[in-house]
Parts: structure tokens; sequence; C-alpha cells
């Protein structure tokens, strides 16, 4: 049986955040960056009713943070983070600053069935 496969194409506004990403029953596993890419981190919000969002932390109370650059395929090491995930926002820059882009960035989140 072929693992379920789900590229998700969104788009990071210049305010430096998504809109709100369905998972559609998935779990993220890595994220490809525009080739544009202003700033050096992604952070994300999570939803699991896909309606509303909170900003993710580790268990340990760090804001969940990917160090980044443009056109990377960046694999999240720790996917179990996205276990029962609905929605994601991705933001570029943490929670209280995020980077503003100088244009629409496009970038894809990849996601498969566990």
């Amino acid at each position: 049986m072929a693992a379920q496969y789900l590229e998700v194409e969104f788009t990071v506004s210049t305010a430096g955040i998504s809109g709100d990403l369905s998972l559609e029953g998935m779990t993220a596993f890595a994220l490809v960056t525009s080739t544009a890419l202003t700033g050096t981190s992604i952070t994300l919000q999570a939803s699991r009713d896909e309606s509303t969002f909170y900003d993710m932390y580790t268990s340990d109370g760090t804001e969940l943070t990917f160090t980044v650059g443009a056109s990377q395929h960046v694999v999240f090491q720790n996917p179990e983070y996205f276990l029962g995930v609905k929605g994601l926002r991705v933001r570029t820059g943490p929670s209280s600053a995020a980077s503003t882009q100088a244009a629409i960035r496009t970038m894809q989140l990849l996601c498969r069935g566990l």
C-alpha cells in the first residue's frame, strides 16, 4: 500500500504569515521555502479544529522555530509535534515580531499519512 502524500502550496503575505492551511488528515514533515525569502526563521501556529490557531511550543516552553534560508527543503526533525494538528499557519520570524516580506512568497508544505 502506497503512503498517502499531500503537497500544500501556499503564500506568505507581506505581513509575514500564511493563510490557514488544511492538512487533510495528514502530518506535516517538511517545508520548501521561497527563492526570495526574507528572514532566517519560521514559526508555526497550529489548530485542532481549523478555526482557532495557537503558537506552537515544545515541551520545554520554547517556541517551535526552524532556521531556514531561501530555496531550502526543511525537514521537521520531530514530526510527532504535528500529530493531531488539522490546520497550520506558517510565519516568517517569531510570534513576537514576524519578518515582513517585500512581496508575497510562495512555499510548499509537505505532508503524509502516518
